[in-house]
């Protein structure tokens, strides 16, 4: 009843009497923002309502988890305002759990963080740091997505991709399907072809200010050297370096496609944002920041 312009009978939403049974709140929120139909996640009142459903139902749980940790079952609605109006330690220590289930909020990264903590205990020191960040100007099925879903959209044609990106969450969907698709071809592959066998791995997505998602991944590889002062393993580690990675441009010749890619993404390209002034007077220099172009040596 909230939304008459996207529910325009006031039926059908999270809470209607369905005859093949009750659709869990997230499956119905997913369906919605997934649907081929872009009124939900075009409305931004709605994306904000069902991030505040969500979060007060991870709230909700937290609390029964704090109630059930202390056996509040036991006692009254007044015996727990009291302790509450009395600052109880047992309740003030355990306050954080109740927010470690709601997404951003200090408490859950926390807890991520102390699950990367004792991945690190465990299994030592990760192999590879990864970065995968979206390209979506060189990605044109991307640019064909985003335009199918949005065909209602005035001059949807001549809009820049970042601004399609920015307007419609299912970029964050077609990330997600590459990412995965990443993962089970190349990173995890059986026959292990670019990093060998990974045993573990951690990732964290996060959103730059065009819009575009972004990913960055720790993986630890079965096998691999570890660094420690012996100059065997100084040497094992470099055997192992020179085997997975290289800074080699590939021959535009023989593999014009690689290395057309390896020059796009992984060369870099001064630009304006690039260049710092440095020094006063008659010693100003104009320097890249990054400090490019570097010499052979570093």
């Amino acid at each position: 009843m909230c939304f008459p312009k996207i529910l325009c009978k006031g039926r059908f939403g999270m809470n209607y009497n369905r005859p093949y049974g009750k659709v869990s709140n997230y499956m119905y929120t997913r369906n919605r923002l997934r649907h081929c139909d872009p009124r939900f996640r075009k409305n931004i009142q709605y994306l904000f309502h069902s991030v505040d459903k969500a979060d007060k139902r991870a709230l909700d749980s937290g609390i029964f988890a704090i109630m059930k940790s202390l056996k509040c079952n036991q006692m009254t609605l007044a015996q727990f305002n009291q302790q509450v109006h009395n600052n109880d330690k047992r309740l003030e220590g355990n306050l954080s759990m109740m927010m470690a289930n709601v997404r951003g909020s200090k408490q859950f990264w926390n807890r991520k963080a102390s699950d990367l903590h004792t991945m690190d205990e465990k299994f030592g020191p990760s192999t590879f740091f990864i970065t995968l960040s979206c390209a979506e100007y060189f990605w044109p099925d991307l640019r064909e997505f985003l335009e199918k879903l949005n065909t209602g959209v005035s001059d949807v044609e001549t809009m820049r991709t970042s601004t399609l990106c920015v307007n419609d969450v299912a970029v964050s969907e077609h990330f997600y399907h590459r990412l995965q698709a990443v993962m089970i071809k190349v990173i995890l592959a059986k026959d292990n072809p670019v990093f060998g066998k990974v045993a573990h791995y951690f990732w964290r997505i996060e959103y730059q200010q065009r819009g575009a998602p972004h990913v960055h991944m720790k993986i630890w590889v079965e096998g691999a050297p570890i660094y420690t002062e012996d100059p065997l393993s100084f040497n094992d580690i470099k055997k192992f370096i020179n085997q997975h990675i290289t800074c080699r441009m590939p021959c535009s010749v023989s593999s014009p496609t690689l290395h057309n890619l390896v020059k796009r993404f992984q060369v870099h390209s001064c630009r304006k944002t690039c260049w710092r002034i440095y020094g006063k007077g008659k010693n100003i220099v104009k320097k890249c920041r990054f400090g490019f172009p570097k010499s052979e040596g570093n």
